[in-house]
């Protein structure tokens, strides 16, 4: 059909699954020259593109773009080392950082230990760290893991003082106690025996009165005090003297002091106050056989003891010297 071309054209570039092929695709119309369009038609062209080698994931560091055929060479670290020969090779790694290592370097690997090597290569699970911290078991922020002190230690000093006004009458309600607590750690909470909650305890009856003392960092202090008939004595049920009576104690406890208290054996201890069952007592004994001598002027006599005691072993001392249980060859004598 006669007619002039339009200088105007649509066309789509693609590729087929061969690299470095690709096709054209163009949309064509035209129109005569009384300036009709005709019908729009599509031609497609084969094209042979150029063959470029890169990396075509769009994920790695060095991704090409411009790439059309994926070189293998794709890098998803942005340092490290290069070197396959290496014992660190990262085949990861986009550029060389010089951290290649051939010899394990054994040492400490952790830049924040106390021994860190910085020429090691391959840690040896040596490394040591210094904790700062309070190192007295006796503060109550004690920290076991600390090797260092840093001077934070926090003792307790939570202390107390009880103001008491006893009954009017052994059958009056009306004494009180107050406890005057202080403490470097403020507020401090009270918890009487009684289901009071304040420093002030009143209307009190004969009793003991026991009031439990909490500072803010924790401390404890238990102190009591006896409304009514003061009764002295030991008030301490684990000592010796214990009075169940008593409700002031005097100071008098004595602890228990084991050992002998029977003064008839032999290793009776007078300062003991509780027998332990220790207590031993000599029970040695002896039967003696004698042979006189045969004439008066004869020194064949002899002299044998036989003795028994819990108590072994038995040593013999004859005055003659002798360390045996017999002596012989004796003369007229006392032995």
């Amino acid at each position: 059909m006669d007619g002039n071309w339009d200088e105007s054209l649509e066309g789509v570039l693609a590729f087929d699954n061969s690299p470095g092929y690709g096709y054209h695709i163009f949309n064509i119309r035209a129109k005569d020259n009384d300036g009709n369009w005709g019908a729009v038609f599509s031609a497609a062209i084969n094209l042979q593109l150029d063959t470029l080698y890169g990396c075509i994931d769009s994920l790695a560091l060095n991704y090409d773009p411009t790439a059309t055929v994926d070189d293998n060479a794709c890098c998803y670290v942005a340092a490290g080392c290069t070197d396959s020969l290496a014992l660190n090779y990262d085949s990861l790694a986009c550029t060389d950082d010089g951290s290649c290592y051939y010899n394990y370097l054994y040492g400490c690997t952790d830049s924040l230990a106390n021994n860190y090597d910085p020429t090691a290569n391959f840690d040896d699970g040596s490394c040591v760290y210094v904790v700062y911290g309070c190192t007295d078991s006796t503060a109550i922020n004690y920290d076991t893991l600390a090797v260092i002190t840093d001077s934070s230690c926090i003792y307790c000093d939570l202390s107390n003082l009880m103001y008491v006004n006893q009954i009017s009458t052994p059958q009056a309600c009306d004494g009180w106690i107050f406890a005057s607590a202080s403490s470097s750690f403020m507020p401090i909470s009270y918890s009487w025996n009684n289901l009071v909650f304040q420093a002030f305890n009143p209307n009190l009856c004969t009793g003991n009165y026991v009031v439990e003392l909490t500072d803010a960092a924790g401390c404890e202090l238990l102190d009591s005090n006896f409304i009514g008939q003061l009764i002295y004595g030991c008030t301490d049920s684990t000592m010796f003297n214990y009075n169940s009576l008593a409700n002031t104690d005097d100071g008098s406890c004595v602890p228990f002091i084991y050992g002998c208290t029977d003064s008839s054996s032999y290793n009776y201890d007078s300062s003991t106050n509780t027998d332990d069952g220790s207590c031993q007592y000599c029970d040695l004994s002896i039967s003696l056989m004698v042979m006189q001598e045969s004439s008066p002027s004869a020194c064949d006599g002899w002299a044998f003891v036989n003795a028994s005691s819990s108590n072994t072993p038995i040593t013999y001392y004859w005055s003659t010297g002798s360390t045996q249980n017999n002596i012989v060859s004796l003369c007229t004598g006392i032995y």
